[in-house]
């Protein structure tokens, strides 16, 4: 099952740059329903945001308390992501203790952080909080333009793997990427890190499908996808799209 690929379908968390986060109840139940008609089981409600905006709706910040209200069920497998660019402009150890449980106490499984790629070595402590609380820790790198190999390269040998890191991810923030950039990319990080990896594409170029597939040919495992592609700017790899070219293969059980 580990070599098995994960969908994560993070509808509700991309969907949010078009509705400020905020969901209807009935929304959110049927989606919910649809994920578990589909098989997928892997989801990312929203963010866990330090700076609080009065506008936007609780799932840009996705307490427990909050998360526990959604009758998610109990197969489900819960990712929320934080931005490591507000969390480093602070007292990152304190702030992180108070805003996440210890995992045991917690509905959540996975902590993904995302983080421009050239920052990413600085978010070692950020990482090893939350991996000593009993999350599993994803370090999503973004904002990554083609054509810069040596720059990426560099970040990524400087990142702190040891133990604190479970998958690390590469986006595709602007949607330029091709199937070519995908296998480089991939190679890059696999020079250096021998743990399991992610792929986040978004549609700009009608690419993220092909080059989805792209990432989980060369061994990626966590593929990012959105219903009907909601998402920002054009929009993310369709779930139903991924679904459809997969099948069944993707499914994981907890």
């Amino acid at each position: 099952m580990e070599n098995s690929v994960h969908i994560l379908d993070c509808t509700l968390r991309e969907g949010g740059y078009l509705t400020d986060w905020h969901f209807p109840e009935s929304f959110v139940k049927n989606y919910l329903q649809k994920m578990q008609d589909l098989g997928i089981t892997l989801i990312e409600p929203g963010f866990r945001l330090f700076h609080k905006n009065p506008d936007s709706g609780k799932f840009a910040h996705c307490t427990d308390e909050f998360l526990q209200t959604l009758s998610i069920a109990e197969n489900f497998r819960i990712a929320i992501m934080v931005k490591a660019e507000e969390l480093l402009e602070i007292n990152t150890e304190k702030v992180l203790r108070e805003m996440f449980a210890e995992a045991a106490d917690s509905p959540v499984e996975i902590v993904r952080i995302a983080t421009p790629y050239q920052k990413a070595p600085e978010c070692g402590l950020i990482a090893e909080i939350l991996k000593n609380k009993g999350y599993k820790v994803s370090l999503n790198l973004t904002k990554i333009p083609p054509g810069e190999e040596t720059r990426l390269k560099e970040a990524v040998k400087n990142i702190d793997y040891r133990h604190i890191v479970d998958i690390l991810y590469f986006a595709d923030t602007f949607g330029e990427f091709s199937p070519r950039d995908v296998e480089k990319i991939t190679r890059i990080i696999n020079q250096k890190y021998y743990g399991q990896t992610g792929f986040h594409g978004h549609n700009n170029k009608n690419q993220a499908l092909i080059n989805s597939m792209t990432a989980i040919n060369k061994g990626v495992l966590y593929i990012d996808s959105t219903f009907k592609g909601m998402g920002k700017g054009v929009g993310n790899l369709e779930t139903e799209a991924i679904v459809q070219k997969m099948g069944r293969q993707f499914v994981i059980k907890k």
